[in-house]
């Protein structure tokens, strides 16, 4: 196995408190099948869209009744009717091409956008409390829904990948895939409205691009993007002619937004209204005579249409509220070029992916039997060669509420303390609870069960999580030829417990010292209701604390040899530690400093403490930050214990990725009050994942051993492209199933992925 350096080892998904319980109305919703839902919507005997009906209706969004809703009026203005009565703010309408769905954006929650598809046909008539359909589920902005003219795809604006890009999705809500690029010369790059030519053929869309708004096109995978516009203002809104001639745009040109039209390779534009408010959302009627826009000309936003030559402007709606986003009825539909299903595809999966990938898979994915010892499982003594001379493993992000993991990792772990003398086991806990554990697997002192129930991550109190430590305190007891096996945690402890710690050593070693060490503290002390909230003391105040906890260091690091002597080298050793613990944490809340520096500072001291010869298994949570935008994406402050330990000890350690495709886990659902740790279902994965690929390949569980040489050799490049992957942190809620994926470049993280294509949840402790 060729070394190579790792950037990311399988993050940990911090999933929000607040977010997840914005998902619950939706929970159990799978990422590729539809929600079918009935919601309380008026659908008026006059609105059957007919294949034949002529062009007279124009769809739109007002908030005449109150929250914005969805309307029809004839192209006169004249028999408005109300289609919807949803509770929450419903816009950007667009009919199908076959003139029976319209689509939408829906908000949720008061912040969330989701693009929904509600029946428009006659069958309606004689039921008005028709099914909506609701195609994406994902925390992010979903906005902007186009159809592509045969009727089989959707492209929307969304910014799930952090900014907002183009995607198209199948018309069931899969199958979804983004188009624009997030770079370019290392701007960020924001791209909008997108708009199918009516052949379908290309794609329409608004960017950034060059720093300013243009109008591009490109195909519909993405590529051969070009700029049409290449302008100095802003040119944004574009909309297809019928006959795919001409394009409508809104450009501030001329010193304010009005409506362009340009032709289809972007010569000749042309300045179509004159107004000192704006204009903008141009639309074309089906017969390509007019177009409908909406405009601030009357003091509020109004829909007016107007001939393709600019004449003939007609005001249609008149009303002191919003209205916008008019949409036109198509006529006369090509129905035979039409597809559209709603319906979900068999098993939740979707069509196989490319056969030559899934050969690929097949012939390079090792099966993996979960029910054997590590003695008996060829797949996992493989992994353990692998591994080689390596000094240090990282086990990256375990699934801990999954059984069939924790039941490998405890394989695995056994046979690389025994075959490979591994002898430091590392944990993203704080370095107390590494104490507890430890003493327990070296004296047998103490209760495994209650240290697991303190760690930071709930779902480690379960009886895989016990049988595992119990397991090494197993071997600890009769170690044979292999080294005992040690814990560290390398977070920052609890100060509160710290400080006692420090205290109690001091009544063994020096009583007397006890009550100046107490006055010490007391000051930090004060904060311990909320430690939060010492960020926000006086300066003056955490000035005196941060100096009396140095005082309190140097005064145990000043009597070394006397305090060794009343006790061990050792216990010294370790309530030095713990006093710095409490330091760490100190400078942590007062000046929220990064915890990675600790993590580091905590690595590097038991690397130093266990010696040369060491072996490390690093194994926890890997990414402890993260920060929301006002959209909730996270987006992630990364680190992980691999790399923070490479430059300490000189190499490279062994990755080791965990994923798995379908099943039930064990997770917070903050779906409920209070949340709950139980199992979830999980959704089958979306297209285009690694899970999603990983299924294809026919196995229960399987080791893929990612050799970089191999893949290029095959030449399957695809592997070496970041890609989604599974990420559940100790919350899930189901209704967000999308938000749980992560952009990772496998073959640049990972030494071997281990996958489990259907999992069960971890049984916890009482």
């Amino acid at each position: 196995m060729s070394k190579k350096p790792k950037g990311l080892v399988f993050i940990f998904w911090l999933s929000l408190l607040a977010l997840s319980l914005g998902a619950c109305q939706t929970q159990g919703t799978a990422t590729t099948t539809p929600d079918i839902t009935a919601q309380p919507t008026s659908i008026p005997t006059t609105v059957s869209a007919s294949t034949n009906a002529p062009s007279d209706l124009i769809l739109f969004s007002s908030y005449r009744d109150g929250e914005s809703e969805l309307y029809t009026m004839s192209a006169d203005g004249s028999n408005i009717t109300r289609l919807t009565d949803i509770e929450e703010r419903v816009n950007q309408p667009a009919w199908s091409p076959d003139g029976q769905w319209v689509a939408f954006v829906q908000r949720f929650d008061g912040i969330n956008s989701e693009i929904m598809v509600m029946p428009l046909n006659k069958n309606q008539v004689e039921n008005p409390v028709p099914s909506l359909v609701r195609l994406t589920h994902s925390s992010a902005l979903d906005v902007e829904p186009d159809w592509s003219p045969d009727g089989t795809q959707i492209a929307f604006t969304s910014n799930r990948s952090g900014i907002m890009h183009i995607w198209v999705m199948g018309t069931n809500g899969s199958r979804r895939m983004q188009l624009t690029q997030d770079h370019h010369n290392g701007n960020h790059i924001w791209n909008s409205s997108p708009k199918w030519s009516p052949d379908g053929s290309k794609i329409l869309y608004r960017s950034d691009v060059g720093e300013n708004n243009e109008i591009f096109i490109m195909n519909p995978d993405g590529s051969g993007q070009r700029n049409l516009t290449q302008h100095p203002a802003s040119d944004v809104d574009p909309a297809w002619s019928p006959d795919g001639s001409q394009i409508a745009f809104v450009s501030d040109r001329d010193g304010n937004e009005e409506i362009y039209v340009m032709n289809a390779d972007g010569s000749n534009p042309h300045r179509l209204t004159y107004q000192v408010d704006k204009d903008t959302y141009p639309t074309w009627s089906p017969d390509g005579e007019r177009i409908a826009f909406y405009s601030m000309r009357e003091g509020n936003y109004e829909i007016f249409t107007m001939r393709s030559d600019s004449s003939e402007l007609t005001q249609l709606t008149d009303h002191y509220n919003f209205d916008g986003f008019p949409a036109w009825q198509p006529t006369e539909p090509d129905i035979s070029s039409i597809s559209i299903s709603f319906e979900p595809e068999e098993s939740g999966f979707l069509p196989a992916p490319d056969p030559e990938i899934v050969s690929w898979m097949q012939k390079n994915a090792i099966p993996l039997d979960i029910a054997k010892s590590a003695s008996e499982n060829t797949a996992l003594a493989l992994l353990v060669e692998s591994i080689g001379e390596a000094r240090s493993v990282d086990i990256g992000n375990p699934f801990v509420g999954v059984n069939e993991s924790l039941q490998i990792q405890k394989e695995l772990i056994n046979s690389l303390v025994t075959e490979k003398g591994f002898d430091t086991l590392i944990f993203d806990i704080d370095w107390l609870l590494g104490l507890k554990l430890d003493e327990y697997l070296l004296t047998g002192e103490g209760d495994p069960a209650q240290v697991l129930a303190e760690f930071p991550d709930p779902r480690w109190g379960s009886q895989e999580a016990l049988n595992l430590i119990e397991g090494l305190r197993a071997h600890n007891q009769n170690p044979g030829d292999s080294p005992t096996i040690r814990v560290f945690g390398v977070m920052i402890p609890n100060p509160s417990q710290s400080m006692d710690e420090v205290l109690a050593y001091l009544e063994r070693v020096d009583p007397e010292q006890r009550e100046r060490m107490e006055k010490l503290f007391a000051c930090f002390r004060s904060f311990e209701d909320d430690w939060g909230e010492y960020a926000y003391a006086y300066l003056s105040s955490r000035g005196e604390c941060r100096d009396n906890i140095q005082q309190a260091y140097d005064f145990i690091s000043n009597r070394q040899e006397s305090y060794t002597a009343a006790s061990s080298q050792q216990e010294f050793t370790l309530a030095l530690k713990t006093m710095r613990g409490v330091q760490q944490a100190e400078e942590a809340y007062r000046a929220y400093n990064s915890v990675i520096l600790f993590i580091e500072e905590n690595l590097r001291w038991v690397v130093q403490q266990r010696g040369d010869g060491a072996k490390f298994l690093l194994w926890g949570r890997n990414s402890t930050l993260g920060i929301t935008n006002t959209q909730h994406q996270i987006y992630f402050y990364q680190f992980t214990m691999g790399r923070l330990i490479r430059p300490i000890i000189g190499e490279e350690p062994f990755s080791i990725g965990f994923s798995f495709g379908s099943g039930e886990i064990v997770a917070l659902n903050t779906c409920v009050e209070p949340p709950q740790l139980e199992a979830i279902s999980v959704p089958p994965t979306p297209n285009q994942s690694f899970e999603w690929l990983a299924h294809y390949a026919g196995y229960p569980a399987f080791i893929l051993f990612l050799d970089q040489s191999n893949t290029q050799e095959l030449g399957f490049e695809w592997l070496a492209e970041p890609i989604p992957t599974r990420l559940i942190g100790s919350q899930y809620a189901p209704a967000l199933a999308e938000d749980y994926f992560i952009e990772l470049d496998l073959l640049k993280t990972f030494d071997a992925m281990i996958y489990f294509d259907k999992v069960s949840p971890t049984v916890l402790l009482p």
